[in-house]
């Protein structure tokens, strides 16, 4: 077809007949002449089911609203290498891989193996992410620390073998100290030999995990091991969904800086360990800085040995950076690894050195590849880098103690080495004509040496003396022996010793007390004098610091003892009449450099017709500060808010009516100014509102709601930036050092910590398989006192908890041990004191200890040591309220008895001891048992001291007990002591105070009974009331129903029962004939059932025998399972002890 582009879409012919037609012709004719009318029927687009739609925007509102939370500020920099490694815990118990698990993921990231697996292993990952794996023990302390600190953990479990208790008590204390991500790694599945087993298995694990963490928690399973190491493919499938893992903040460690430590040097002076092994040290402790900022005052806690000062805080390079480069993935080579504690590399740390292993690295230098060629040049290497360092280990030709014999040591450049074992007594003896020798005996040269270690110059022929101090001698000539060439300076100031030829006299000595003067006066000159620069002086003494011609090339060590000369001197030598004056930094602007030299014209500043220094007198407090000149200060503009004030501290306008504005406020008085002040800050409110509400207006109508939150995150975002900005121009040139000396060392830096005055036990006792923590606490941490917290018995914990006894408790970064007084709270807002915990019930806890802030996480633990069977996490709370003191009350009951009794008054003894106390309790409520209330009158004066009247609603009986409830106030214990399990041999080995019953079964001694606890059997008689007697003048107005009824007892049989009954002999055949029917089948009966206990007996005997035989099977049979399940279970143990 050639027309065949051209054909377009045919369209449905509109209908031109029909009742469709003629309606719509019929309309248009109606629009044309403008009587249409519009339809509304409000019905046309309502819903056809008014319940279910409500219930489904209900429940998508419901859905929306689950989704919000409060977001918290993450302090994580956008930089990644200005935020530190994520940390990642691999937990698990014992058995399960967790080395192996952090072996596979070193593997996968860096291509190297992993020995060991000690202590915090950092690998980069990524082009912009690092981690930190740390390998939790199965040990309640160290959960505690690895929780505390987790941005992720890598749950094991042994899928065979299932959940174990370890697993869930690290939930449990996760969800108590802010829950991290958690993801689940299940291991052992090759150990499953039919699938439908393994898919069961992965569907129950799957379901109790989801209960535990969250219904979608993710999960990874691990088939086999290959040469120690697990699959790479499920191994990376694993590094992805590290790499992409999103971390949230949680409050604590937002608020509180924390550093993991990497490693630690105890840097103890030798000489002070040796007099006393046992003193305190100074160790120094290594780690990035996580959390917020850490300041240098800040007291810290060093998680299981105290609270310390810091000594020295102070940066250190990164050891493990992330590369900076332009490509989109991190190569091989790049790859980096920092596991100090792990023996990686050539590397290892030791406690009290570090070990280099340079194996067989061997080099050869370039002058030794083409023998004499000159044109191969060895390249300089600096010995400071790593090369040049190992370069100069195998260098080594002599051992280390053959070098100190023939080692010597120069104070000064320039000075004489003094050689090892060189004794300066014997040389001390020698005269004052060996220590200044002749000419003679240094004529192969021009240098002599006059004094050990110093060197002069000697004048080839006798000139004149010279004129110079010997100070300025002495300072010449050491910048002329710094010289490299050796050749005498050229200029006329420089002053050599020049030794007179015969007597052997020094020039130095003529005329010593003209000398003397001569430098009293330079040394008077050289004083800097500020008054004499701002305010001028009257022939005053300018003081430079300019050096000779020859200074630049001396160093520093040169110019140790160099005098300052006067500017006088110096105009005289060189001829200048210009001021030389050094540049003045942020550090001492008042102080004159001699490093730098920048020449600037002061002439005009110091010159008698010049008007400069009168313009910046009145700038110092000594000037004339009158009103007028008040106004010469400016205006000034604040850079963040744009306003401009002026110099009385008012808002000047935008506009060029300041003038004006200030003109008009300087004439009104102090009320005219609060109201002008008043009405201008509510116009710029005003301003602000309205601005506001049509941003919001603007917002709301052209955005959706989730443009609006992006553009609000964005905006945030770029505030952020802005904030950083200008932070960093704020510092100045200085930026870094300025930064960390305002608000200290920010997270992601990698510092070095020196804490002084560490137990010695310390070192001693250290393990590095147990995480070391260092946790920055606020001024409110440091103190003691009472803490009041909601707790609850954990529902897996056997026992309930008894009042008294000893409890471990975790808050924030601390662990100690504390006794608790658990309360209720009754309707009166009184707290009841309780003996035991409720079963299924918060309560209030009372203990003494570290104050923590208000909605701290509370996790309680009986004991960390000893086998525990069962759950060992005893409960759970949040912290609540801080004070001295807590006001907790417990029941006591005061009894007495009555002794006299008038009507409604009694007199009571036995409730109280003396009158005392009874005039302390006037006006207290009592009451019987029998619910006859009363009151407390006064104290009796006769009778047993203690006595009191007292009256009653009603009269009371002899028999009657009377008691007093009252509330007596509960003694708080102030018991703490931490937990400092880094100080003892092993972390199992710390043992607090232990609880009366553990000591009890410990010593076998018997149980205290209380005779008054006891319950005894009350014997109580029978009340024989008296009869009730009823006058007959009142019972005969009692109408009927209300009248006693007297019935006699009757005695003996009734009528019907006496009467005889005479039967006829009709009568009587009947009743014999029954009788004998009932007999014969009485008899039957009595047969059937005898047979039938026969046959019960015979059917029981032989069912016994058979049981006996079945029960010999049995017994066979689970002998051969036990036989076959411990075999399989020592197997299992063995494979373990050889995976682990």
């Amino acid at each position: 077809m050639e027309g065949a582009d051209k054909i377009d879409n045919h369209k449905h012919k509109e209908s031109k007949e029909g009742r469709g037609a003629k309606e719509k012709k019929k309309d248009l004719k109606a629009k044309k002449d403008g009587s249409r009318k519009e339809r509304h029927n409000h019905r046309a687009f309502s819903v056809a089911n008014i319940v279910r739609t409500q219930r489904t925007i209900q429940r998508n509102l419901d859905r929306s609203q689950k989704k919000e939370y409060v977001p918290q500020k993450d302090r994580r920099s956008a930089h990644p290498n200005q935020s530190p490694p994520s940390l990642v815990v691999v937990m698990g118990p014992k058995g399960v891989g967790k080395s192996t698990l952090i072996r596979s993921l070193v593997k996968i990231y860096t291509n190297q193996n992993l020995t060991t697996t000690t202590g915090p292993v950092t690998v980069v990952i990524g082009k912009n992410k690092r981690i930190t794996l740390l390998e939790c023990p199965n040990q309640p302390a160290s959960m505690l620390d690895c929780a505390k600190i987790a941005d992720l953990v890598l749950l094991c479990v042994d899928a065979k073998f299932g959940f174990e208790m370890e697993t869930f008590e690290f939930l449990n204390i996760l969800q108590t100290h802010g829950f991290p991500k958690v993801m689940g790694v299940f291991t052992h599945l090759d150990q499953f030999h039919t699938a439908k087993n393994l898919r069961k298995t992965k569907k129950l694990l799957k379901q109790r995990f989801w209960t535990e963490i969250y219904e979608g928690a993710k999960m990874f399973y691990f088939s086999g091991i290959v040469n120690g190491k697990y699959l790479k493919n499920e191994v990376k499938q694993l590094t992805l969904f590290i790499s992409r893992v999103k971390y949230r903040p949680l409050v604590w460690r937002n608020t509180h800086p924390y550093v993991l430590i990497d490693r630690h040097e105890d840097i103890t002076h030798p000489n002070v360990t040796d007099k006393d092994p046992k003193c305190d040290r100074s160790i120094t402790f290594y780690g990035y800085v996580r959390g917020s900022h850490l300041k240098a005052g800040m007291k810290v806690h060093l998680i299981g040995v105290g609270d310390f000062d810091m000594s020295i805080v102070s940066t250190l390079s990164d050891p493990c950076p992330i590369p900076e480069q332009d490509d989109k993935t991190l190569k091989k080579k790049d790859a980096l690894l920092f596991a100090p504690l792990s023996n990686v590399g050539a590397v290892s740390f030791d406690k009290d050195a570090i070990y280099i292993d340079i194996g067989r690295a061997n080099y050869t230098k370039n002058t030794e590849l083409e023998g004499n060629n000159k044109e191969v040049s060895d390249r300089e290497i600096d010995p400071e880098e790593p090369a040049g360092m190992l370069k100069g280990l195998q260098d080594i030709d002599s051992a280390v103690d053959e070098k100190m014999e023939s080692a010597a040591l120069r104070l000064y450049m320039g000075s004489k080495a003094v050689p090892a074992g060189y004794d300066y007594d014997s040389d001390a003896e020698r005269d004052e004509s060996s220590v200044l020798p002749s000419p003679s005996a240094h004529d192969d040269g021009h240098r002599a040496e006059i004094y050990p270690g110093i060197k002069v110059h000697k004048s080839d022929s006798y000139k004149e003396e010279s004129t110079d101090t010997p100070e300025e001698s002495n300072s010449d000539e050491d910048s002329t022996e710094g010289s490299d060439d050796g050749v005498e300076d050229e200029s006329d100031d420089e002053s050599k010793y020049d030794i007179e030829g015969g007597g052997g006299e020094m020039s130095w000595k003529r005329d010593i007390t003209k000398h003397a003067v001569e430098s009293f006066l330079v040394r008077q000159a050289s004083k800097l004098n500020l008054k004499e620069y701002v305010y001028g002086s009257n022939g005053g003494i300018q003081v430079t610091d300019d050096q000779g011609e020859d200074d630049g090339e001396s160093s520093d060590d040169e110019e140790f003892f160099k005098l300052k000369a006067s500017s006088r001197e110096k105009e005289g030598s060189h001829g200048s009449t210009k001021l030389s004056l050094s540049v003045l930094t942020e550090n001492d602007s008042c102080r004159i450099m001699g490093n730098e030299r920048v020449d600037s014209e002061v002439d005009r500043w110091l010159s008698v017709d010049s008007s400069l220094i009168e313009s910046v007198r009145d700038k110092f407090v000594t000037g004339n500060w009158g009103a007028k000149q008040d106004g010469d200060l400016g205006s000034f503009e604040d850079l963040e808010t744009g306003e401009r004030y002026g110099p009385g501290g008012e808002v000047l306008s935008d506009n060029g009516n300041s003038d004006s504005e200030d003109e008009s406020v300087g004439d009104m008085n102090d009320a005219e100014l609060r109201d002008y002040h008043a009405k201008k800050k509510a116009s710029l409110k005003r301003r602000y509102d309205q601005d506001y509400d049509e941003k919001k207006v603007t917002n709301g109508s052209e955005t959706k709601d989730e443009d609006a939150e992006n553009k609000y995150l964005e905006e945030l975002k770029r505030q952020k930036e802005e904030r950083s900005k200008m932070n960093e121009s704020e510092f100045g040139e200085e930026g870094e050092r300025a930064r960390l000396r305002h608000e200290g060392f920010r997270q992601g830096l990698y510092c070095r910590i020196q804490i002084d005055g560490v137990p010695h036990s310390f070192v001693k006792n250290f393990n590095p398989n147990l995480p070391l923590v260092i946790g920055g606490l606020t001024p409110q941490e440091t103190n003691l006192g009472l803490t009041r917290c909601r707790i609850k018995k954990h529902r897996w914990h056997q026992r309930i908890l008894k009042c008294n006894d000893p409890l471990i408790f975790s808050i924030g970064w601390r662990r100690f041990q504390s006794i608790p007084t658990y309360s209720t709270e009754d309707e009166n807002g009184r707290h009841r004191y309780l003996k035991y915990t409720p079963e299924h019930m918060h309560c209030f806890a009372t203990f003494y200890g570290p104050q923590a802030a208000p909605n701290s996480g509370i996790l309680a633990i009986q004991r960390l040591s000893g086998n525990i069977s069962g759950f060992r996490i005893a409960a759970t709370g949040v912290v609540l309220e801080l004070d001295a003191s807590f006001p907790v009350v417990k029941k006591l009951k005061l009894v007495g008895t009555p002794t006299k009794i008038y009507k409604n008054t009694a007199f009571i003894s036995g409730m109280f001891n003396s009158d005392l106390e009874v005039s302390r309790f006037e006006g207290a409520s009592i009451r019987t048992v029998s619910g006859i209330r009363g009151q407390v009158k006064k104290a009796a004066r006769e009778g047993q001291p203690g006595s009191f009247r007292a009256t009653f609603e009603d009269k009371i009986l002899l028999s009657d007990i009377v008691f007093c409830r009252t509330w007596m106030p509960v003694q708080m214990k102030e018991y703490y002591n931490p937990v400092t399990n880094h100080l003892e041999s092993g972390d199992e080995s710390w043992h607090g105070m232990k609880p009366k019953a553990q000591l009890q079964i410990e010593t076998k001694i018997p149980i205290e009974v209380n005779p008054d606890s006891i319950y005894k059997p009350i014997d109580r008689p029978d009340v024989k009331f008296s009869k009730l007697n009823i006058p007959k003048k009142l019972e005969e107005a009692l109408p009927y129903a209300s009248k006693h009824k007297n019935e006699n007892k009757r005695n003996g049989k009734g009528y019907v029962a006496r009467r005889a009954v005479v039967m006829e002999s009709s009568e009587k055949k009947k009743y014999s004939f029954l009788q004998a029917l009932n007999s014969i089948r009485n008899e039957k009966v009595k047969i059937r059932k005898d047979k039938k206990e026969n046959k019960r007996i015979d059917q029981s005997k032989k069912s016994a025998k058979k049981e006996e035989a079945l029960l010999a099977i049995r017994k066979a049979a689970k002998k051969r399972q036990y036989r076959a399940e411990g075999k399989r279970e020592k197997a299992k143990e063995a494979k373990r002890q050889k995976v682990g």
